[in-house]
């Protein structure tokens, strides 16, 4: 294998300290040449005050020694991925990956894949919908009574104080946490907005609310 080390100043990049390369290979007696099995940097900086270092690590398989090129083999194509790579199991890469990933880059792996799914998301995609997505208190209301909508469901409670907005934690009857009007446990009279479309139970709870509003500069 190959063990070589340098330093920044030698390549003329001040900020990185050293840098290490390291490569193995494994003799193929079928082809009669060495064949390189993996390659390994290994580097660390510093810049005003900040230090770090890191590592890369490639492996490489599956060579193709009588590849069968033409004119139209090669393009100014420098890297591309198989299709769904990102989809596959860690039961897949585990049997691919030479070196085990550490806790850090699992950690860094599960937070891409939540902000991936995250991304995907109905509500996430409409709020990057700004034109048709502008909030209108009417139309936010009318979507939650008459189509039982994504948006959250609007509760109405007697305020006895408007000014006063203090949470407190409440308790539903299916045990379930609730953020509640601080104000609003003066008064037990209010009301919930059930939407148009309830189970039989509520028939005859079923609300019609319209609210028209102007607005002036």
């Amino acid at each position: 294998g190959i063990d070589l080390a340098t330093t920044g100043a030698a390549l003329q990049t001040p900020f990185i300290k050293e840098l290490v390369f390291k490569q193995n290979f494994k003799y193929d007696t079928t082809q009669k040449f060495w064949v390189k099995l993996s390659q390994t940097l290994d580097f660390g900086f510093g810049f005003m005050g900040l230090n770090g270092d890191g590592r890369y690590t490639c492996g490489y398989s599956n060579y193709d020694f009588e590849p069968n090129f033409s004119k139209r083999s090669f393009s100014n194509q420098v890297l591309s991925f198989e299709p769904k790579a990102n989809k596959k199991d860690s039961l897949f890469w585990n049997t691919i990956r030479p070196v085990p990933l550490t806790n850090e880059e699992l950690n860094d792996y599960i937070k891409k894949d939540s902000l991936q799914e995250l991304k995907k998301s109905k509500p996430y995609l409409d709020s990057l919908d700004r034109v048709s997505n502008k909030f209108n208190i009417t139309d936010h209301i009318s979507n939650i009574i008459r189509n039982d909508s994504i948006n959250f469901d609007l509760g109405l409670v007697v305020n006895a104080d408007i000014n006063n907005i203090t949470p407190i934690k409440a308790v539903t009857e299916s045990e379930q946490d609730l953020v509640y009007p601080l104000t609003a446990t003066l008064n037990p009279l209010g009301a919930i907005l059930i939407g148009s479309h309830p189970d039989a139970s509520s028939e005859d709870k079923k609300v019609r609310l319209e609210l028209i509003y102007s607005s002036y500069q």
